[in-house]
């Protein structure tokens, strides 16, 4: 990790002190370079196209993929499904959640054909499905939810991406 952080951090340097650098960055990564570009001394010109970025995004995602890693706890998983609710702010998100999970509850419509039809998140075609994955991987909403929550029953959990509804099928290496 040391080692890929001082990649990431020589790359920004070399890059905000080159005059005229040429950067190219994909929209995921710019508010990540946004701080970067602000500290960037007056003479640096830093846009957004050319290979320099490239290294750059390249060591941020070692660095994020390490640091993921490195909080992830392999011996205990999880197998989970789950409802992204998104709105215009936390409170639609949340209405939205509550009004999915009614309706599931009322017996209207099973998780997965809940999630094919009202989860933004790309694992509404597989009706939700995150398949297993070890302890630490999600963002820690999330996580605390699915480790948490009994298993089979509907939790919930607020995150930056919105409001989600979580089922937890299975789980290894837990203290219950």
């Amino acid at each position: 990790l040391t080692v890929m952080m001082s990649r990431l951090l020589l790359a920004v340097a070399a890059a905000l002190a080159a005059p005229a650098a040429a950067f190219h960055v994909s929209p995921v990564h710019t508010r990540f370079m946004q701080p970067a570009r602000s500290i960037a001394p007056m003479h640096a010109t830093v846009t957004s196209s050319g290979p320099t970025m490239n290294l750059i995004t390249d060591a941020f995602d070692e660095v994020k993929k390490a640091m993921r890693t490195a909080k992830e706890d392999p011996t205990k998983t999880a197998t989970a499904s789950h409802i992204l609710c998104t709105g215009k702010n936390a409170q639609e998100s949340k209405a939205l959640a509550m009004s999915v999970l009614s309706k599931i509850e009322g017996g209207d419509l099973s998780f997965e054909d809940a999630a094919a039809q009202y989860s933004s998140c790309p694992t509404s075609a597989r009706g939700g499905a995150l398949g297993t994955f070890p302890k630490g991987r999600m963002v820690i909403p999330f996580d605390r939810a699915v480790f948490n929550a009994p298993l089979g029953e509907i939790t919930q959990a607020a995150t930056v991406y919105g409001y989600h509804l979580i089922r937890v099928d299975e789980r290894t290496g837990s203290e219950e």
